[in-house]
């Protein structure tokens, strides 16, 4: 079976003329009861999502735990994706990041992303962390931060911005 587990660092907003900063991720340390405003996104084989995985932790007691088990034809991909939609002002600045943990799958990736979307929550662009293909075995900070204050700066027209934690898996992956 193939694994992901995720620990969110606060994914924040803030503006661009302003320090401060404010957390706008509901849940973001996974330490509540289920999903609460998380929002699974799966297809293409039979994925988990657990928002109250306690075997593997980065910081708290609880963390999400991705899961595919891999019986997809080979190279037939499956996705678990878990994400939050959330309210943005154009030329506000989105930062942060998730600590992820895997161990080097064969044909799999595993990274964050943001999409800005217009009031009709179509899409404008998006901004990533990169696609990890194998990990160490180790917590790894996937950063928003990799990109320019101009690319994590909300474009005009943008109303919201789609947050996601991905994991992808092509089927018959090596587990």
């Amino acid at each position: 079976m193939t694994k992901l587990f995720v620990t969110l660092m606060a994914v924040a907003i803030m503006a661009i003329s302003s320090v401060a900063s404010a957390n706008v991720l509901g849940d973001s340390g996974f330490e509540g009861a289920g999903a609460g405003p998380w929002i699974s996104d799966t297809w293409g084989g039979p994925w988990t999502n657990d928002y109250d995985a306690t075997d593997q932790t980065h910081a708290g007691a609880q963390s999400l735990k991705q899961a595919a088990n891999g019986t997809n034809d080979a190279g037939k991909w499956e996705k678990a994706e878990a994400k939050q939609v959330f309210s943005i002002t154009p030329g506000q600045v989105i930062s942060g990041g998730a600590f992820m943990k895997w161990t080097g799958r064969n044909q799999a990736e595993a990274f964050s992303e943001a999409k800005w979307l217009r009031a009709d929550m179509s899409e404008i662009s998006g901004i990533g962390t990169a696609h990890k293909t194998s990990g160490s075995g180790n917590w790894e900070y996937q950063d928003l931060g990799m990109w320019t204050d101009a690319e994590r700066t909300a474009p005009a027209n943008t109303a919201y911005v789609d947050y996601r934690l991905v994991f992808l898996s092509a089927g018959h992956a090596d587990t």
